[in-house]
């Protein structure tokens, strides 16, 4: 599971950031809601296709994908950008399972 963890470190730090400076961007509830559901999950789902080109299908990474996101919630959002944690990690699994299906061939 360490060796693991050190593998995930690079890609849960590029998500970490994509956490941070995106809602930086919000101006109104337009652009907030682009950003919640336009521009975070295909960075989440672009970022999990490497993810799974690399490192197969790997369920903790989506987990992570998921509570990563709660922090940031309470940070810039409330309550009701809880449910995009789960959004968010049906989206890396789902990114990941293609990236692995790419790398097969």
């Amino acid at each position: 599971m360490k060796k693991e963890f050190f593998n995930y470190i690079s890609y849960l730090l590029i998500l970490i950031l994509f956490y941070v400076l995106l809602p930086l961007g919000i101006k109104d509830t337009g652009s907030g809601m682009f950003i919640l559901i336009g521009l975070l999950p295909i960075l989440v789902f672009l970022l999990s296709i490497v993810f799974g080109i690399k490192h197969r299908v790997q369920w903790h990474f989506s987990v992570l994908v998921a509570l990563l996101w709660i922090p940031f919630i309470y940070i810039y959002f409330n309550d009701s950008a809880m449910m995009y944690a789960a959004i968010y990690g049906v989206l890396s699994l789902v990114g990941q399972w293609i990236g692995s299906l790419t790398n097969r061939r």
